[in-house]
């Protein structure tokens, strides 16, 4: 965790789940793996750009600090879990403190 990461931990009360795409079986269907992660999710409509350059609209934003492993690799590809319903990556935010650490991963839903 970065040097502003920790004042945000305290804010990361949401615990969601998260599946990693890891691989392809034989046939073309995308092999997952699970893991749970903390966040604070803010509910808003926002214009973000995608990892093609493409504006999309994002309803959903999941703020994670980096504390681990599984919060730095996030990706294209992987997914989380609200309300039930599995929702792809639309867009993702890095965002390192004054000694290039990373400290805060947002997720665009």
């Amino acid at each position: 965790m970065g040097k502003t990461g920790k004042y945000f931990s305290d804010w990361m009360t949401e615990e969601v789940m998260y599946e990693k795409k890891v691989s392809m079986d034989g046939v073309g269907n995308i092999i997952y793996a699970s893991d749970t992660v903390n966040c604070y999710i803010v509910e808003t409509l926002t214009e973000v750009i995608n990892d093609k350059g493409e504006t999309v609209i994002s309803s959903s934003q999941l703020y994670l600090v980096n504390i681990n492993a599984t919060v730095s690799s996030i990706n294209f590809g992987d997914r989380f879990k609200i309300e039930n319903v599995w929702r792809p990556i639309k867009s993702i935010g890095r965002f390192r403190d004054e000694d290039g650490v990373l400290d805060l991963v947002v997720i665009y839903l």
